[in-house]
């Protein structure tokens, strides 16, 4: 599901979630988060974890998550400078509007009025909400999708959980189900190809008596017209 859209202001920034040695210095091993939120009641987001902060890589997560038309605003960070160029799939413009901010001086833009407020404030949000123990490159993803989840349908969580349990548990049964007819059709199958097997066996068997019975017979009849002193 994308974010934005044409005139919709969406936020991007990265950020690095790691643990502290000994709680002092600068963060060590870590795993970087590139993520972005629209400017609207809804606050729609995306949060994808990244293994490098190159142009290729976050320039491909934007047109992916990113409607066209959207106005991006961001930091200098150089692998955001071609945002304007980027294209679809069919090789047309997603016409995006880009706008940085420096934070070397401002905050916030004093021509533009471009900041990335919003998107450094969901950060705080989302790291207060994660133990650090879950920031390892297995279980951050499961932890930001909850994040995602949870905004996505705030003050209906409980509802939506009961439906997410309730899809999964009939489409289970609907597959066990499946599978239990289609096991038993196949056995069907099979017992009424062992039935027309026996069928046939059996008709051979008969077939073998009649023939045995009749070739008896007629070796008795042939016997009562051979002479008896024909040595």
């Amino acid at each position: 599901e994308k974010i934005g859209g044409p005139g919709i202001i969406v936020e991007i920034d990265e950020s690095k979630f790691g643990k502290r040695k000994y709680d002092v210095g600068g963060a060590v091993e870590g795993q970087w988060v590139l993520g972005g939120v629209e400017r609207t009641e809804e606050r729609r987001i995306f949060l994808v974890p990244v293994e490098q902060r190159n142009a290729a890589t976050l320039l491909d997560i934007i047109a992916q998550k990113v409607a066209p038309g959207s106005i991006i605003y961001t930091d200098c960070w150089r692998a955001y400078n071609s945002i304007p160029q980027l294209v679809n799939e069919q090789g047309d413009s997603l016409r995006y509007q880009h706008l940085t901010v420096n934070h070397e001086y401002n905050f916030v833009d004093p021509v533009t009025f471009c900041c990335t407020n919003t998107i450094e404030g969901t950060w705080n949000g989302i790291k207060l909400r994660i133990f650090p123990k879950n920031y390892a490159k297995k279980q951050i993803g499961h932890s930001l999708n909850f994040f995602i989840w949870r905004r996505k349908f705030k003050g209906q969580q409980w509802s939506r959980a009961m439906h997410c349990l309730r899809t999964i548990y009939f489409e289970t049964v609907e597959v066990e189900e499946g599978e239990q007819n289609s096991n038993q059709e196949i056995q069907d199958q099979d017992n009424n190809q062992d039935q027309d097997n026996n069928q046939d066996i059996q008709s051979n068997y008969s077939l073998d008596i009649e023939l045995e019975s009749s070739s008896s017979s007629i070796t008795s009849s042939e016997s009562e017209f051979i002479p008896s002193d024909i040595e």
